[in-house]
């Protein structure tokens, strides 16, 4: 038996004679020409792809729905196989694969790609094949447009008497609106961050919404500081971990050091500066007032105190009480060079005059140790008591530094 309805269930397509015999649907144009588009069976059909011979998947099986169904519409066309969309970009990655044995449209099951012995059979599940579908519907009319407004800006730059009307910014503003939520930001390289960031400055330059901008340059340095602070914890605490040597230490406070102390606004490290001594300090640091302290590292590992047992106490171990001498020593000797150092820095150009670098009875921050090891009440005082004994010296336990970071989180939200 032969059935012949006029086919036009598909937007577009040229009108043509189905014609419907023992579970196949043919298509047939005007002058009689044929093609087979369905093969109909109990449970599913196959659409037939007729519009080359060069791709090696030549059927698409369907399951879950009748082929004149509105679903169908949405993804295949004319009965050669998916609709435009979709098929250029499924031409050179499933269509023509040879890896590819077998391609089915479910409505229930999900997508998956089963590996079999030569290929893989892939199983597309239909929501998912349809989101793909709208969404190189919207990229194709998208790119139509934006052929339209170059070619329209173009005339209007070159001879705006025949096109008077240029592209407008609100089309533009909503062109990357459109995308910023679905790219992937790990993608950007060192150019494109810089152009965003050139972006950012111009946009924050302009009068307009000015007091909106403020709120958001306000949430977005919080926002900053916590992912720059939360980075450097963790690598602080990596170290802490890992009983790294100075040298670690002495780079890792190179690039954070201004972040531990609200006093200091600068810093200036000493292997290139003639101190008079074969030994020089870690850091030479410059307060709000312009005057210069120094900062002295030791390892997280360094014992603190020693017991003396007649006395029922404890003291400075022995590297605690040299690297306190040693960083005494260095005060001393920076309070020497008070007219001189200051002259010298400028002359390298460490500083801009004179006058950004005083000094005047320099202190002095020792980092050394960690509470760990004051592990009983007694030896916690006796350190208080050794601390805060030293006038001109700081003693700051890791750990403590390590505090002050995550106090920085906290303030700031």
């Amino acid at each position: 038996m032969t059935i012949r309805i006029l086919l036009s269930i598909y937007e577009g397509t040229p009108s043509m004679n189905e014609i419907v015999e023992n579970n196949k649907v043919y298509g047939e144009n005007e002058d009689g020409d044929r093609i087979l588009l369905y093969s109909l069976f109990d449970s599913y059909f196959i659409v037939h792809i007729n519009d080359s011979e060069t791709k090696r998947i030549k059927e698409i099986t369907v399951k879950g729905f009748e082929y004149s169904s509105d679903e169908i519409k949405n993804i295949f066309s004319r009965g050669y196989g998916l609709k435009q969309g979709l098929q250029s970009a499924f031409e050179n990655y499933i269509l023509k694969n040879s890896k590819i044995r077998s391609l089915t449209v479910d409505k229930n099951k999900p997508t998956k790609f089963v590996n079999t012995r030569g290929g893989y059979n892939i199983v597309l599940n239909y929501d998912d094949i349809y989101s793909l579908a709208k969404i190189l519907s919207s990229i194709n009319y998208e790119s139509s447009r934006e052929k339209r407004c170059l070619v329209k800006q173009f005339f209007h730059d070159k001879c705006n008497k025949i096109i008077l009307e240029t592209i407008s910014n609100d089309y533009k503003k909503a062109r990357i609106l459109s995308h910023l939520s679905t790219i992937d930001v790990d993608v950007f390289t060192k150019s494109d961050i810089e152009t965003i960031d050139s972006f950012y400055h111009r946009l924050l330059s302009t009068p307009k919404n000015s007091q909106y901008k403020k709120e958001v340059v306000t949430r977005n340095k919080i926002v900053i500081d916590n992912v720059v602070i939360s980075r450097i914890i963790s690598d602080y605490e990596k170290n802490i971990k890992s009983k790294v040597n100075e040298t670690v230490w002495q780079s890792f406070f190179a690039e954070n050091l201004l972040l531990f102390d609200s006093r200091y606004i600068d810093f200036i490290p000493t292997p290139n500066i003639e101190m008079g001594t074969s030994k020089k300090p870690d850091f030479l640091v410059i307060d709000i007032y312009n005057y210069i302290d120094v900062i002295e590292l030791k390892k997280s590992t360094t014992k603190l105190l020693e017991f003396d047992t007649s006395r029922n106490q404890y003291y400075w171990s022995a590297d605690a009480s040299k690297s306190i001498a040693q960083l005494d020593k260095y005060l001393h000797l920076l309070d020497s060079k008070a007219e001189t150092l200051p002259k010298s820095l400028r002359r390298m150009n460490l500083i801009r005059y004179e006058e950004d670098a005083r000094i005047i009875r320099s202190k002095g921050m020792l980092i050394i140790g960690h509470s760990s090891q004051l592990d009983r009440t007694n030896k916690k005082e006796d350190f208080e008591i050794l601390r805060r004994s030293l006038t001109k010296i700081d003693i700051v336990l890791y750990d403590e530094l390590l505090e002050r970071l995550k106090n920085l989180i906290k303030i700031a939200t």
